[in-house]
């Protein structure tokens, strides 16, 4: 099973720098600088059913009135995600990849939200399989 508390735990091993919360539960208003992880459906079984491509969602957010914060975080853990070392394994599966479904970080809107924090966000597919029993 590739489970959202499987990629936050993965995430944390790779020292991204803020509090990691599920985005299968509400967002929560504070603290101000938090990381989003939300599960995606990706390109679907590859190697001939040996292999799934589950995506998920980073969603960053700054501290108030400092949009350089909010990007700092988001290119930091960027960075982090892809320069990470493979293979990994994550409850039981086995991460064997990572890469961006598009560019780089990108704002999630224009205009900060009611707080005045900008948010940011990238979506990765990964390449995972299941670990083997015995």
């Amino acid at each position: 099973m590739w489970a959202t508390k499987d990629i936050i735990d993965w995430l944390q091993t790779l020292g991204i720098t803020v509090p990691l919360h599920p985005g299968t539960q509400r967002i929560p208003e504070m603290p101000d600088r938090i990381a989003v992880v939300t599960p995606l459906p990706g390109t679907g079984l590859s190697m001939e059913g040996l292999a799934d491509s589950p995506g998920f969602q980073l969603r960053c957010r700054g501290a108030q009135m400092d949009p350089d914060d909010c990007e700092a975080i988001a290119y930091d853990a960027d960075r982090r995600i892809l320069g990470a070392d493979f293979p990994a394994t994550l409850g039981i599966v086995q991460l064997t990849a990572v890469t961006r479904s598009g560019g780089r970080p990108a704002l999630l809107s224009a205009v900060p939200d009611a707080a005045n924090r900008t948010e940011m966000v990238c979506t990765y597919l990964t390449t995972i399989m299941e670990v083997s029993n015995g």
